[in-house]
């Protein structure tokens, strides 16, 4: 599978760990923000491994980086306008792509979602892109079919300098709550958002009755979470068109990577 990487800052410098442990996957191609410092520079510099011959180019270059390389789907880390370039190209190109950069608009979700529909290309959009956090929103959303009459709240925790706060999954978290419970509107299910730190991601759900409580809980400890849960969305998206979610790379079994060189 070769893989164009867009976005090379912590998360996505782990994709380019992850893989290049792996004979399977070959980042082919890498793409940063304009005028980042990483443009010019060796993949394998920035992201502490070995010389790769991958130059960093802008995403302002992305469709001449789609005529020079054949690839088989991107996977972005990197920030809404830079992915809204990129998706552009996805969709002229063909290319599939996992799009796991947050912070995005309502009208911006709904211009994603509209021009993956019209299936030329695949997207998995993947803001809450860990196996585990998936498995705390389904659990929660059981919670809220079994117990109704429980108060639900939020906490996140992520690092000083994540600017979207509260933060996309935690959003989602309480979506998904919210439709059990036929609450509608942000606030519906409050959520507090604590910037500290080098918090990586910590979810927390709290349900809470009368006379007890339910306490579900997700941390990343390393970012080789988010490494992990974007490789599995990319194999999953390969050959297919149209929108997904995680949940929807979650419903099929994890299948053995197929080296497509």
């Amino acid at each position: 599978m070769k893989i164009a990487l867009c976005g090379i800052g912590r998360a996505g410098s782990e994709v380019a760990r992850a893989v290049y442990c792996r004979p399977d996957m070959h980042i082919v191609a890498a793409l940063c923000r304009p005028e980042s410092n990483r443009a010019g520079k060796d993949l394998g510099e920035l992201a502490g491994m070995p010389f790769c011959g991958i130059t960093a180019k802008e995403i302002s270059e992305v469709e001449n980086v789609f005529r020079e390389h054949r690839i088989d789907v991107v996977i972005d880390f990197s920030n809404p306008a830079a992915s809204r370039v990129l998706l552009d190209a996805c969709r002229k190109f063909g290319i599939n792509a996992v799009i796991c950069t947050t912070g995005f608009s309502d009208s911006e979700l709904r211009w994603m979602k509209k021009i993956a529909r019209e299936k030329s290309f695949g997207l998995v959009y993947a803001p809450n892109v860990t196996v585990g956090v998936n498995v705390l929103m389904d659990m929660a959303r059981v919670a809220a079919q079994k117990i109704p009459d429980y108060d639900f709240e939020i906490t996140e925790i992520h690092h000083r300098n994540k600017k979207d706060a509260p933060s996309a999954t935690a959003k989602r978290i309480a979506e998904a709550i919210g439709r059990e419970l036929g609450l509608k509107g942000e606030g519906a299910v409050p959520i507090h958002a604590v910037r500290a730190g080098g918090y990586i991601g910590r979810h927390e759900v709290l349900i809470v009755g009368e006379y007890e409580k339910v306490h579900i809980v997700h941390e990343s400890f390393s970012r080789r979470a988010f490494a992990e849960g974007a490789l599995r969305a990319a194999k999953f998206v390969i050959n297919k068109k149209g929108w997904f979610e995680m949940a929807d790379v979650l419903s099929e079994p994890e299948l053995e990577a197929v080296d497509m060189a």
